[in-house]
């Protein structure tokens, strides 16, 4: 916001909620996949599973490997490189 500068969880998932209706979309989606996809990129980027847990605030990797998806081409890379 212009008084505090951050902006509360409230106005963020307002303001995805009607960017997303701007857009057309159908189905409803949540700001939180923000950390999915953020999570997802860091390990696209061999950032360690360790430190990804740390940055989202997660005490068990079990937490962290929810919000972590590969794709086909990923599980192809790693096991490649066998």
């Amino acid at each position: 916001t212009r008084i505090s500068g951050s902006l509360s969880p409230t106005r963020v998932a307002k303001v995805f909620s009607d960017t997303t209706k701007a857009l057309g979309w159908k189905k409803k989606v949540a700001a939180h996949i923000l950390r999915h996809s953020f999570a997802s990129k860091l390990v696209k980027n061999d950032v360690h599973l360790v430190k990804i847990s740390k940055l989202l605030g997660h005490s068990s990797l079990k937490t962290t490997s929810i919000y972590v998806h590969s794709n086909m081409d990923d599980l192809k890379d790693a096991v490649n490189t066998l």
